[in-house]
């Protein structure tokens, strides 16, 4: 029982008592990873094994796996602190050590598995919103992202669901509990952000919600990619009432940003079957990375049991191409200010390559393959007037070859005409209209995003 006393300062709530067969008092069978040296050593994933080369060897993760364990039945895995680091320019967290690191990511399977949480694929999302977009009949859009979501929310009421929900078992609530004593120990607000367990509870904290908003009527489409809300609704469905909706199901002092660039609402009229003299686009919508042009006319090219659909323009948002601008821009400096080291240049067209084509990220834990680059990245990209890719080109020819900029003069000084030439042959066109893949070992991987992630 001294256990249970150590919950009731967070949930004054006693301990359930749990039989043998592990029955939540809702009734279901408890689905739970035992906290074993075998099930924590199978937690190590690609990230760990190229960060640390020793545990590419089963003794040493078997080691990493036993330490964990101690530390579990010592009731001191989380007495170290958490590492502070940045992430986009915002305060972020990583596991102390490799034993924190493994723990949490089975506490988190735990957690997905007893509320059965499935994160939607971001191709799923924009695949769904883009036939939902295609409709000809008259709808609203509405756009929403939640305030300082990782940072905002509340773990006593959150770690309080959890044991009222009793759907985890004694040992996996117990961990949790002791994280969420480092956490406040160190003064971080909500759950801490860059941390793989953080993303599952936050999961949790919306999980509810999520269910509670697809059941609405006059709501059609209804997607949230992390802390991005999309809602398609009727047209008689307004904007107060959809941010009425929302504010209402939220839980754990989450709340909805009132302004800000990702925070907009769309009225569109009923596609025509008459071509508009302009053919202008009625409305723009950006989301995760695409930005999508809303026609008032119907297209005869694109029809659903003979009904025509409305024409749709799908482009990589202006976000996403100054992003691609500053990672290139980011490549070349480094190179500039490293070109005398062996390997500078080699490195320097690694980058190019990763950037303006695709790549296999292999998984050796789980032997599982990731396409990721400019076409697998942006696939439902349809547009190719004024296209962003032919932008891209022509940044890069100037980062090369230009004579009125600075950067490239300092470019121009450093790397020889031939090598030039070599580099202008990667293009954004050539990446994604011809899906060029190149094969990337892991280790350049991360030597080729490091000057990407300042």
């Amino acid at each position: 029982m001294a256990q249970q006393n150590r919950f009731l300062p967070i949930t004054e709530t006693v301990w359930p008592y749990r039989g043998s067969d592990q029955q939540s008092h809702y009734g279901e069978a408890m689905i739970e990873i035992a906290y074993t040296k075998r099930r924590i050593a199978k937690c190590v994933n690609y990230s760990d094994l190229i960060d640390d080369k020793s545990l590419l060897d089963r003794a040493n993760r078997d080691a990493a796996a036993l330490r964990a364990l101690n530390a579990i039945n010592n009731d001191t895995l989380f007495q170290k602190n958490l590492t502070s680091l940045k992430i986009r320019g915002k305060q972020a967290f990583a596991c102390a050590n490799i034993e924190q690191t493994l723990v949490t990511r089975l506490i988190s399977k735990n957690i997905k598995a007893n509320y059965k949480i499935r994160v939607q694929n971001r191709n799923t999302i924009i695949k769904n919103l883009i036939s939902s977009l295609r409709e000809s009949s008259p709808y609203n859009i509405h756009r929403f992202d939640i305030e300082s979501f990782f940072e905002s929310v509340n773990r006593e009421k959150l770690f309080a669901k959890l044991m009222n929900d009793d759907r985890c078992s004694r040992q996996t609530l117990l961990l949790i509990y002791q994280l969420f004593e480092q956490i406040k120990a160190q003064g971080i607000f909500g759950l801490p952000r860059g941390i793989g367990l953080s993303s599952t509870l936050s999961e949790l904290a919306l999980h509810d919600f999520d269910s509670v908003i697809k059941q609405q009527k006059n709501i059609f489409f209804y997607a949230r990619f992390v802390d991005d809300i999309i809602l398609i609704t009727s047209p008689e469905l307004q904007k107060g009432e959809v941010i009425e909706l929302l504010e209402t199901n939220l839980q754990f002092d989450l709340k909805l940003h009132k302004v800000g660039k990702k925070i907009s609402h769309h009225n569109i009229s009923k596609a025509s079957d008459k071509n508009s003299l302009k053919n202008a686009a009625l409305e723009r919508l950006q989301y995760l990375g695409y930005v999508f042009s809303v026609f008032n006319n119907s297209t005869q090219s694109d029809k659903i049991l003979g009904i025509s659909r409305r024409q749709l323009k799908i482009d990589i948002c202006e976000e996403k191409v100054e992003k691609i601008k500053s990672r290139l821009i980011s490549s070349f400096t480094n190179h500039i200010s490293n070109s005398t080291a062996p390997g500078s240049f080699d490195l320097l067209e690694m980058r190019i390559r990763a950037l303006t084509g695709n790549y296999i990220i292999n998984d050796p834990s789980t032997n599982i393959s990731i396409k990721t680059g400019i076409y697998y990245n942006y696939s439902e990209k349809n547009n190719r007037v004024q296209c962003p890719l032919k932008e891209l080109d022509a940044f890069l020819r100037g980062l090369l070859f230009s004579g009125h900029h600075q950067l490239s003069l300092r470019i121009q000084s450093k790397i020889s005409l031939d090598k030039r030439r070599k580099l202008i042959g990667y293009t954004f066109t050539d990446g994604f209209y011809n899906a060029r893949l190149h094969f990337l070992k892991h280790d350049d991987l991360r030597k080729i995003k490091e000057v990407w992630k300042k």
